[in-house]
């Protein structure tokens, strides 16, 4: 039945819209806004997927970051053996136990620099220096920028020059990171509320309205019971017409 001129849906649609969940159960249903909400859904899509990136950039900048402090750690200690070793009063020997330390120090820090990845990507010895992370669908993206700091230390001995070198360099690596962390973190959040609002149009648009539904079904009902009623009132007084016809032949 295609429903009664006038009420809008028909009721097949009522029923549809209610067990689907959906306001257009069907292209047929409303294709201007199956279309609108495939572009939207496509969108979700591709902004949830930038957010995934994001948390693995952020991630790898974590990590970077926590190396980094180790490095710190281990170029504190040396910068402490240095000062200590420029004291006229220590012997050769004092000297040469301070150095082989420090260059243990050194050998740590390599070995941090060397060996820091992210899955299958090395973070402080040049691999990391320029990584472009999709954010979108749009072509939007967030840079991970970390320096590589297995080139500093090939650069500088590990004296009290070198070591206040590495300390200029690693506090700039660290900075940089820190601002990019803070930069995803910035884009983390966009893409999340993006999603959010287009999530929420799209079930403005796409979800049924169970009441609206549910009254629209109930008013086709009833019109559809009104229609049978008057079209059997009218099969009655076409029979009782044609009976009293009969009747006075």
């Amino acid at each position: 039945m295609n429903g009664i001129s006038g009420i809008g849906r028909d009721t097949s649609y009522y029923y549809n819209a209610l067990s689907s969940g959906k306001k257009q159960p069907t292209a047929a249903a409303g294709a201007a806004e199956l279309a609108q909400l495939v572009k939207q859904n496509a969108a979700i899509d591709a902004y949830e997927a930038g957010e995934d990136n994001l948390v693995m950039a952020q991630s790898a900048a974590n990590i970077a970051d926590g190396a980094m402090s180790g490095m710190s750690d281990y170029l504190q200690r040396a910068n402490e053996l240095s000062i200590r070793m420029s004291n006229g009063l220590m012997s050769d020997s004092d000297r040469k136990i301070f150095q082989n330390e420090i260059d243990q120090m050194a050998s740590g820090i390599r070995d941090i620099a060397s060996n820091t990845k992210y899955n299958e990507t090395y973070l402080l010895n040049g691999d990391a220096s320029q990584i472009s992370v999709a954010t979108d669908g749009n072509g939007g993206s967030q840079s991970l920028n970390i320096p590589d700091f297995l080139q500093t230390l090939k650069e500088n001995r590990l004296d009290t020059e070198g070591i206040s070198k590495a300390f200029e360099s690693l506090s700039s690596a660290r900075s940089k990171v820190g601002a990019q962390t803070n930069g995803i973190e910035y884009a983390m959040n966009v893409n999340r509320k993006t999603a959010e609002d287009l999530t929420a149009a799209s079930s403005r648009l796409g979800d049924t309205d169970y009441a609206s539904a549910t009254s629209g079904l109930k008013r086709n009902q009833v019109m559809e019971q009104y229609s049978q009623m008057m079209q059997r009132q009218k099969m009655q007084a076409q029979e009782t017409a044609a009976q009293g016809w009969f009747n006075n032949l």
